[in-house]
């Protein structure tokens, strides 16, 4: 067997290959190394080898060199960021609203003196909690900023009925805010003060300038500098700033031109959006509020389902995207179809990626084709499958690929339905 044939073989059989220094790793679903095909890869094992570590080379990551001196200079908004920015400018079909987050935390007996000043700590610290987008699509970290200050409302002793009206007119502010993006700050932390030493944190966030998964990093440090005050987190030598200008120099390796190629060659074949039945069509729309629903199995029926996805080989992902895939169909004119998926994408360009705040969210955009009639179990795995695929092919984002189905007069697919942020884990 010549070894193209080989290789295709591999690739066709779902196996894949890696090289750790002098030995071959193979990661092959049960079954697909036959006696015969474990024969070849030992007859080729030096020229594949050879192969994997000059694609290793050739894809290698760009190395990411701080630049502290120029930390506050403008700096290009992400392709995530730039879409988020679009958007609420209002020159889309249902624009002019932020991509933003609202939590609600309730505790016993907090120190509110305390906790302020351990979250201006942390403004201090990260430089996106003092970040602006400027009017020319740029943003910026603000070299000082005043004292953030706290807002606290005070209900104890006031009656029920009052207080469940003044919290609910607090969330239906702070849950839909808007703020302007060039003007600090994008973000809102309140507390107010109820019976029984309880108190209620209201957190509004604006993901223009850092993701859901930054708040959580907020969110311990916070928590820990607010239990011992005397603690000392390690400097970040690393600024958003430099990962951002980094990202730049991705586009010079083989791995966006592999991911590039892979795109723009299915531009063509990419389904719409689902052309889902509607109440009224945006245009009608004066005003709109998103609303989210939700709905929860319980612990041992998750349990059961999990288990019952790992026996047929799919993630629990990979099954709650199939049955959303499910209910589009359903309520779809189309079976096929393309949605988009926001991806959790902080690439390894140094040890402190993880300690940043910042918006390192991307989207991939993912075709549906639920033509035919087949079990659920075949179409989630061919779905996460496809989903696999996809994601060796990110450093190419969804963004892009929207931008280059613009340029050929393709639909946007700004109306895709989005999913639940992706974790890479997926990735086998």
């Amino acid at each position: 067997m010549e070894l193209h044939l080989l290789l295709d073989t591999l690739a066709n059989q779902g196996v894949k290959l890696a090289a750790q220094e002098n030995s071959l790793e193979i990661n092959a679903p049960k079954g697909a190394i036959t006696p015969e095909l474990r024969h070849w890869l030992g007859h080729y094992k030096s020229e594949i080898l050879a192969l994997l570590q000059q694609k290793q080379e050739q894809t290698r990551l760009p190395v990411i060199v701080p630049q502290p001196q120029l930390r506050y200079e403008p700096f290009p908004l992400t392709d995530m960021q730039y879409a988020f920015w679009v958007g609420r400018s209002g020159v889309l079909e249902l624009g002019d609203v932020a991509n933003h987050g609202y939590y609600e935390i309730e505790g016993e007996d907090l120190d509110l003196d305390r906790l302020n000043w351990a979250l201006q700590q942390l403004i201090q610290r990260h430089d996106m909690l003092r970040a602006i987008v400027l009017p020319d699509g740029q943003q910026q970290v603000l070299s000082e900023v005043p004292p953030y200050q706290m807002s606290m409302v005070d209900l104890r002793g006031v009656d029920a009925a009052t207080a469940t009206e003044k919290l609910s007119a607090i969330r239906d502010r702070l849950s839909h805010q808007v703020v302007p993006a060039d003007r600090w700050p994008l973000f809102e932390f309140s507390a107010t003060r109820l019976d029984g030493g309880r108190v209620r944190l209201h957190i509004s966030y604006d993901l223009q300038v850092f993701d859901a998964w930054s708040l959580f990093r907020l969110f311990d440090e916070w928590f820990l500098l607010y239990q011992n005050p005397q603690t000392s987190l390690p400097a970040l030598e690393l600024s958003f700033r430099d990962y951002v200008l980094a990202l730049q120099g991705l586009q010079e390796t083989e791995w966006f031109a592999r991911s590039q190629n892979y795109w723009l060659s299915r531009l063509d074949s990419l389904p719409p959006a689902p052309d889902l039945p509607l109440a009224k069509t945006p245009q009608e729309l004066q005003h709109h509020r998103t609303q989210r629903y939700e709905a929860k199995l319980e612990s041992a029926v998750w349990a059961q389902l999990k288990q019952r996805a790992s026996q047929a080989g799919l993630t629990p992902s990979g099954v709650l995207l199939a049955a959303f895939a499910e209910i589009l169909t359903l309520w779809g004119k189309n079976p096929q179809f393309t949605i988009n998926l926001a991806l959790f994408n902080r690439l390894p360009l140094h040890p402190q990626v993880n300690d940043l705040l910042g918006d390192f969210t991307s989207v991939t955009l993912l075709a549906v084709d639920n033509s035919q009639a087949e079990p659920f179990q075949q179409r989630a795995l061919r779905l996460q499958q496809q989903l696999w695929r996809d994601l060796e092919h990110r450093h190419f984002s969804g963004v892009r690929v929207v931008r280059e189905l613009a340029a050929v007069g393709e639909a946007p697919l700004a109306l895709c339905p989005s999913c639940l942020p992706v974790p890479l884990a997926l990735i086998p």
